[in-house]
């Protein structure tokens, strides 16, 4: 749900997105808007469902090969692109975009493809899982199967237990796991929608004694070792919880750091005081109150670009391309400033006292 970032935001708290679904489930939705573009959606007649429409293949979806339309998360199943649903998750997708980071309950190895996919249009991506804690039914010996609805938890406490999976999704992006889980992960198989007796019968027998039942039961053993590497000391998931709790530890850093004079001439402010309100708000106000005459550093002049490195990663720039005359910000940790031919890198986070 995304109002708890949408209030983060109007007061200036930094928000991170925690996405407790899959990885491909998260690029699924991210789709959404692209689906609509190329005209596979809204869907053509009520009888999409048995037409072929939703065998239309979704081949261009970064990190997940061999994707069809019936795939994607089940809300874009619709003949209104316009409906409350679509508008929720268009909306959802793009606060996810803006958060400072996205933490996601799967684990690196899992889902390499996608979560590298995600990471690279996507602010910080931390895969922290599997966060699920095993049923004593799945862990039994006896368990040769799972079937499920694909829901991720579900996934995840078959992965942990090492149990193959005959998948029966329903809804969302249960669709979506079940084509990861199915191709790209290969370990568990696919019921069809309107399925009879004798077919789940059929699949039920091939996944407990037949050869696709040997591969995925092969196939979901390693992915157990793959998942408990991952939250041991080291392992990659462990390594970016770290990483992620390490976010709070940069900002007392700065609320550390003895800041010097800015060459704009601006003094020294308290981060903890410029904290309460985000960067963008503080620069637009500055603007406001210095942008009248003053001539940056005595060379760049009123028209300049600029961009500002937060404090939250200092991997990433976030781009705020203003027409202004003067600097300011809270959690600005560097800003550089081009006007096509001079250029100046201030290393400080420096208000006026008082606003005119």
């Amino acid at each position: 749900m995304s109002f708890a970032s949408t209030g983060a935001r109007n007061v200036g708290v930094p928000d991170v997105v925690f996405f407790t679904a899959s990885a491909a489930g998260l690029m699924g939705y991210m789709q959404f808007e692209e689906l609509v573009k190329r005209g596979l959606v809204p869907l053509k007649g009520a009888g999409y469902k048995t037409n072929g429409s939703l065998d239309a293949p979704v081949d261009w979806v970064p990190g997940m090969k061999g994707m069809r339309l019936g795939d994607m998360p089940t809300f874009c199943h619709t003949t209104d692109a316009d409906s409350a649903l679509m508008r929720i998750h268009l909306h959802q997708m793009r606060v996810v975009a803006g958060s400072k980071a996205v933490v996601i309950n799967t684990f690196h190895d899992m889902e390499k493809d996608v979560v590298d996919a995600l990471a690279a249009f996507l602010p910080p991506v931390y895969t922290v899982g599997p966060l699920s804690s095993i049923e004593a039914v799945l862990a039994h010996p006896a368990v040769g199967l799972f079937v499920t609805h694909c829901g991720w938890n579900s996934i995840l406490e078959t992965v942990i237990g090492g149990v193959p999976v005959l998948g029966w999704p329903m809804v969302s992006e249960q669709t979506t796991n079940c084509r990861q889980v199915s191709t790209a992960g290969n370990i568990g198989a696919e019921l069809p929608q309107e399925a009879r007796g004798d077919e789940i019968a059929a699949l039920v027998r091939e996944m407990m004694v037949g050869e696709k039942g040997i591969e995925a039961r092969e196939k979901t053993l390693e992915w157990k070792r793959l998942a408990e590497d991952a939250t041991k000391e080291g392992g990659s998931s462990c390594a970016n919880l770290d990483r992620y709790l390490g976010i709070p530890m940069h900002f007392r850093k700065l609320l550390n750091k003895e800041w010097k004079v800015s060459p704009l001439g601006f003094r020294p402010i308290d981060m903890k005081e410029s904290l309460v309100c985000s960067p963008k708000i503080l620069i637009a106000r500055t603007v406001r109150s210095l942008g009248r005459g003053l001539d940056v550093a005595g060379s760049l002049g009123a028209e300049v670009a600029w961009e500002f490195y937060t404090g939250l990663d200092l991997r990433r720039v976030i781009p705020y391309i203003l027409l202004m005359s003067g600097i300011h910000g809270g959690g600005i940790t560097r800003a550089r400033g081009y006007n096509g031919v001079y250029e100046m890198t201030v290393e400080s986070c420096f208000y006026r006292s008082r606003w005119e």
